[in-house]
């Protein structure tokens, strides 16, 4: 019987540390201060709306929202160690940044029936300030979310990707990124 109880504590361990490990890097971990290398578009968008979501306050939010205006885009969860970590490095440079016209916005992975609950109270609780809507199959797709979180992605004014983090980093490697759009 002990044999059962000890193989069950196994495998909650495991299962507890796929959990956790899921949420962030699916590529080795860095330890400088340059983010995750990725070929990023100089292309801008012109399609038609980007996304169309809903809001932690059950509104509805669309990309045309954010037209002409740098936007950084940061898929994140409630859940996820990582993401609570680069929350005050988000909330600093959002309030540097945002008076010169930049958005971020926050895509959460936390499912809207079961969590939202969960969300608006997180948000409340630690003056999250940006937009806050909840992901679907098509905006992940549309941002080429490759199955970690956190991903920031960094969008110019004129709509080209200028940049995009996977896995918490630095507060250096995201002040690169935020002042990359601007250029």
């Amino acid at each position: 019987m002990k044999i059962f109880k000890y193989l069950f504590i196994a495998a909650a361990l495991m299962i507890s540390l796929a959990v956790l490990s899921s949420c962030g890097e699916t590529e080795s971990a860095s330890t400088d201060t340059e983010a995750t290398a990725v070929a990023v578009s100089k292309v801008p968008y012109t399609g038609p709306e980007r996304f169309v979501l809903e809001g932690i306050d059950g509104n509805v939010r669309n990309w045309s929202e954010f037209a002409g205006q740098p936007v950084v885009i940061n898929f994140w969860a409630t859940w996820c160690p990582p993401c609570r970590i680069e929350i005050p490095i988000l909330k600093e440079l959002y309030a540097e940044f945002k008076p010169k016209g930049m958005e971020i916005i926050g895509i959460s992975f936390d499912m809207p029936g079961r969590s939202k609950h969960k969300v608006a109270p997180f948000i409340r609780e630690n003056n999250i300030p940006w937009v806050t809507v909840f992901v679907n199959q098509d905006v992940a797709k549309e941002f080429d979310y490759q199955g970690s979180i956190p991903m920031t992605v960094f969008i110019n004014a004129k709509g080209e990707e200028t940049g995009r983090i996977t896995g918490a980093q630095p507060h250096a490697t995201f002040r690169k990124e935020f002042e990359k759009m601007f250029e």
